[in-house]
């Protein structure tokens, strides 16, 4: 069954099964749910194959932070998410004909930080695991690294229309020893971590977007992961914006994102609003 509620975090296990999860309503878990929500979004913003041109960059509040390097070139990093999780992305237009333009994206993720951090949010020096833990302090977290390389389609079907597809494939290293026990079973969260307890995850999407006139346009779309493996195989979400441009430098995007995701306890339906402010030159 299918059941719509807010994300939960998995109960501890072993020595530490007694930081039971809480109810919706505490304050453990509206800041847990602030947190990931805003994590999350920062790993789901979705790319044109179209590198910027050189010395431009764009930077969001949700979407990475984008320069462009020229000769088709671009490099790119999630800016909050480096404080516990370094990150570099690169990306090189391969072929440009007609409508089409293809590119291949190269990315890295260490992620040993925020895995220890979330063994003790707010310190050890507490006495103990703190009631923040979203993974036991039992668990050893190892260095490893996850290498995503993707490829790119953006095609313009009409003027102001254009379409993007993409697959990806991620693979992690030095992750064998994590245990499958101390997985996030939340959204957004659950399966862009998979690859640590898989080794390989594939991930396909495509967009639409359209520009209505001068000011307004909107943005449709749609991201599978195949999970080979885990304790939870599938995930699909689903993400629709209005876009207002209020000139070349800067533009909002309103809307929401749909997910329906599978985890070692069943299959889940959550919706969460995607707002973004970006500014470029």
């Amino acid at each position: 069954k299918f059941r719509f509620h807010p994300p939960r975090c998995k109960q501890l296990v072993g020595p530490y099964a007694s930081f039971r999860n809480v109810e919706f309503f505490s304050m453990k878990h509206i800041i847990i749910r602030f947190v990931f929500v805003v994590v999350g979004l920062q790993l789901c913003a979705m790319e044109s194959a179209v590198p910027l041109e050189k010395g431009k960059w764009e930077i969001g509040i949700v979407k990475p932070i984008r320069y462009g390097l020229g000769s088709g070139r671009e490099v790119s990093t999630y800016k909050l998410l480096n404080i516990k999780m370094p990150n570099i992305s690169y990306k090189k237009l391969r072929w440009r004909k007609s409508n089409w333009d293809i590119s291949t994206r190269h990315s890295m993720y260490y992620p040993t930080p925020l895995f220890k951090w979330l063994q003790s949010p707010l310190g050890m020096e507490l006495g103990g695991p703190d009631m923040f833990a979203l993974i036991s302090p039992e668990f050893e977290i190892h260095h490893m690294v996850s290498i995503w390389n993707s490829v790119i389609a953006t095609r313009k079907i009409m003027e102001d229309v254009h379409f993007t597809g993409s697959a990806e494939l991620g693979i992690a290293i030095g992750a064998n020893e994590l245990a499958k026990e101390s997985t996030i079973d939340l959204p957004f969260i659950f399966p862009r971590l998979a690859v640590y307890y898989t080794d390989v995850v594939i991930k396909m999407g495509s967009s639409i977007h359209s520009r209505i006139n001068k000011h307004w346009g909107y943005i449709v779309s749609g991201e599978a992961f195949l999970m080979p493996g885990a304790l939870g195989e599938f995930a699909f979400e689903n993400t629709s914006q209005i876009e207002w441009v209020r000139h070349s430098g800067f533009r909002i995007l309103c809307g929401y994102k749909l997910i329906y995701g599978e985890y070692p306890f069943g299959g889940e339906v959550h919706i969460f609003p995607a707002f973004d402010l970006i500014w470029s030159k």
